[in-house]
C-alpha cells in the first residue's frame, strides 16, 4: 500500500518514508487520508503492484512533480502478464473508467460517469497461456491497466478481482503480476530529462521463466 488506508495502517510506503525522513510535504488532506497520511505522495500503485515511484521531498518539488502529472509530462511504462495469447502486437485501449454501476468497489468501463482512460500495449512475449506485454499509460486511472486489459479479455494474471485469478493462468500467483517499468520526468528544479527504471522482482522473474519453460517444453 502507498498510504494507510482502512485494513492497512501500518506498513505502507508512507509509513517507511515518515520513518525515515521524519517529515515530508503534502499536497493535503484527501476523502478519507490526512495529510501526514499523504506525505511526500504525488502518484500512485495499486496495492501489490511492483516498480518505480518518485516521491517529493521539498514543498517546490511536490508542486513541479504534481504539475507534470497533471498535464501527463510524465511517462509511465508498465510490464504485465496477462491471461491468453494476444494476437496483435501492439494496441490502444481507448475507454472511459469509473466506478462500475453495481459493484462500487470495481473500476469498470460500464459506469455512468466515465473518465477519459487511454492504454497503449505492445506485445514483448507470446506463451502457451499468456502474454508479457509492455503497457503505456496516457491517462493515471484507478486500476486503469488491470481494467483496460480485462476488458481486452486477457486480465493481468494474479488478479482474481478483475478476472486474472490462479484459474485462468494455472499457476499459483500471489499477487497482479503487474510491475512499474520505468518513469521518466523532468527534474523539479532544473528541467533535465531523467527516467528511472528496474527489472521485475523475483516472483513476477521467477513466473516469467516458468511461462518461458513451458513454451520451449511445447515445441
Amino acid at each position: 500500500m502507498v498510504h494507510p488506508a482502512p485494513g492497512n495502517y501500518t506498513g505502507t510506503l508512507v509509513n517507511a518514508l515518515l520513518y525515515h525522513y521524519g517529515s515530508l510535504p503534502s499536497s493535503g488532506p484527501g476523502p478519507g487520508v490526512t495529510e501526514r497520511e499523504r506525505a511526500g505522495i504525488v502518484h500512485r500503485l495499486d496495492k501489490d503492484t511492483s516498480g518505480v515511484m518518485v516521491v517529493a521531498r521539498s514543498q517546490e518539488a511536490l508542486r513541479a512533480l504534481s504539475a507534470q502529472f497533471k498535464s501527463r509530462v510524465v511517462q509511465k511504462k508498465y510490464l504485465a502478464l496477462v491471461a491468453g495469447v494476444i494476437k496483435k502486437g501492439s494496441g490502444t485501449i481507448d475507454a472511459g473508467l469509473g466506478r462500475h454501476v453495481k459493484e462500487r468497489k470495481k473500476i469498470s468501463v460500464h459506469t455512468r460517469h466515465a473518465r477519459e482512460a487511454v492504454t497503449l500495449y505492445k506485445v514483448k512475449e507470446r506463451y502457451p497461456n499468456a502474454t508479457l506485454v509492455e503497457v503505456e499509460i496516457k491517462t493515471g486511472r484507478t486500476h486503469q491497466i488491470r481494467v483496460h486489459m480485462a476488458h481486452l479479455g486477457h486480465p493481468v494474471l494474479g488478479d482474481s478481482t478483475y478476472g486474472g485469478g490462479s484459474a485462468r493462468s494455472g499457476m499459483d500467483v500471489a499477487r497482479q503480476m503487474l510491475h512499474a517499468e520505468s518513469l521518466s520526468l523532468l527534474h523539479p528544479e532544473t528541467g533535465h530529462p531523467l527516467t528511472f527504471s528496474v527489472p521485475p522482482p523475483e516472483d513476477m522473474a521467477r513466473v516469467i521463466e516458468t511461462l518461458r519453460t513451458q513454451r520451449l517444453a511445447r515445441r
